[in-house]
Parts: C-alpha cells; sequence; structure tokens
C-alpha cells in the first residue's frame, strides 16, 4: 500500500491534486474501510457528477481533509491550557500557573484542570510569557538538583557504613 498510515488523521499531502479518484483508491490511500471514505461524502465530501462510479476530485478531497482538520482544532486562549482528560481548553484552578524552566528560550507552564484536577502542561515561549500574564497569576519555580537538597541520597542503596 502507497500511504499505509497508522496515524487517526488522513495525511493530504498523499492526494494528487489534479487527479480522480475512486471510493476504493482513497480507503486503500488512507488504510481506512470504504465505508469511512462513504461516510465522509455523506458529512460533505463531494463527488464529480454523483453517478457511478463515484469518483472525487483531488482538490475536493484535499479541501476536505484540511476542513475536518481544522474543524477538529481546539486552539487556547491566553492563560489557557488543554486539558488532554476534558478535550478542551481550560483555565487553571484558582487561575494559579507555575513556570518552569525547560531551555534557554521555552518555559513550561503548569496548572490544575478547573474542572477534573487533571494536571495540564503548555510550552510558552519567555518572549510571551506577558501574555500569560494577566490572565494568571504565575508563580515562577525553580528546579533543586537532588545533590542541593539538605539529606539527599544519592546512590544509598550502594554504599554501605562499616560499624566498628
Amino acid at each position: 500500500m502507497q500511504g499505509a498510515s497508522s496515524s487517526r488523521t488522513p495525511n493530504a499531502r498523499l492526494v494528487k491534486r489534479d487527479a480522480t479518484f475512486t471510493v476504493d483508491e482513497i480507503a486503500e490511500l488512507f488504510t481506512v474501510h470504504p465505508n469511512t471514505v462513504r461516510n465522509w461524502m455523506a458529512s460533505g465530501l463531494k463527488s464529480i457528477d454523483g453517478r457511478r462510479p463515484l469518483l472525487i476530485h483531488g482538490s475536493d478531497l484535499i479541501a476536505y481533509l484540511h476542513h475536518q482538520q481544522k474543524r477538529r482544532k481546539r486552539t487556547c486562549a491566553p492563560g489557557e491550557l488543554f486539558c488532554f482528560k476534558c478535550r478542551a481548553p481550560r483555565s487553571p484552578k484558582d487561575g494559579i500557573l507555575s513556570l518552569e524552566n525547560q531551555n534557554a528560550r521555552v518555559m513550561r507552564a503548569v496548572g490544575n484542570c478547573e474542572v477534573c484536577g487533571t494536571r495540564m502542561f503548555k510550552a510558552v515561549s519567555r518572549r510571551h510569557n506577558a501574555i500569560h500574564g494577566e490572565s494568571a497569576s504565575l508563580q515562577p519555580t525553580a528546579t533543586e538538583h537532588i545533590t542541593a537538597c539538605v539529606g539527599a541520597a544519592v546512590n544509598c542503596g550502594l554504599e554501605t557504613e562499616e560499624s566498628p
């Protein structure tokens, strides 16, 4: 098969814009069942003339796939994080986000979902940090290395003390 994909989202780049495809060819291209392609047609994918064999123009298929992908997107507003349990953008509980340094240019915003309490994460650029500060109170957290902690037990299982 040409486009063997295990992804849930069909890759529109596999489609040739100026070609025509049958239902079976599209099903083979995206490794889906032909009934899936027929469901796409019922939900808005246009065929060329409506007569059998059903032919779909490549540009119509690409436009349909891009429209479906855009419809599924859930963009977060400033101060919101995406909750994977709720499957929606949510504000952090009590409006509190904590920031952790990820690298020189990116910080990681961490908060809890206001609805279900699940931890949510988002990469935040240091430049756009002020955008998140308007809607939520930011609490920068410094990550400590284990050797800097009091009573750190580094390799504690490997070393045994001999008693006199």
